[in-house]
């Protein structure tokens, strides 16, 4: 790769470029060297596994085996109602709308 060919538009790499363009700008990503230099805002680190039991002291991050799940509310304002369970049988109640 030539050092001209890092300042060529995202949108000649793309066949459809109108709508993944408008994405990508507004991130500033421009051309092809934005891209290559982009990196996340934020770093979660999922290397270290957190058990539900310490959902309060940091971010969950652990396997869990779905027990049940159930729907509440009708309409736009329906939900769903998730039981699950991780390695430590800990068992909790988390609505979706909670985990977002």
């Amino acid at each position: 790769m030539f050092l001209r060919s890092l300042t060529t538009p995202v949108s000649k790499l793309i066949k459809n470029p109108q709508a993944i363009t408008a994405k990508l700008s507004r991130l500033g990503i421009f051309s092809v060297l934005d891209l290559i230099t982009h990196y996340p805002r934020d770093y979660e680190d999922r290397s270290k596994v957190v058990p539900l039991i310490d959902y309060q002291k940091s971010a969950v991050n652990t396997q869990v085996k779905v027990i049940a799940r159930e729907f509440i509310g009708f309409g736009k304002t329906r939900a769903m109602k998730v039981y699950i369970e991780d390695e430590s049988s800990v068992k909790s109640n988390l609505n979706a709308l909670d985990l977002l």
